[in-house]
């Protein structure tokens, strides 16, 4: 029997997934959340501040929105 982690099955899933904490930086993401954000790895976004990316991309992230946080 083929063991699958969590991580595996969040990463075939066809929408962009990122997890953070109450301050926003990034505790982790699926790949595709990585290459939307024009990084090559997930670990290239871990430990970033998810208000530092949405700037670099010029808008506010669902997380703000839902917050009711501007910057």
């Amino acid at each position: 029997m083929q063991t699958i982690t969590l991580l595996e099955i969040i990463n075939k899933l066809p929408e962009t997934i990122y997890w953070a904490d109450k301050e926003g930086k990034i505790i982790g993401c699926n790949d595709l959340q990585a290459r939307l954000f024009g990084l090559n790895s997930v670990e290239a976004l871990e430990g970033k501040n998810i208000f530092d990316v949405a700037k670099l991309l010029g808008g506010l992230t669902l997380y703000q929105k839902k917050s009711g946080i501007t910057t």
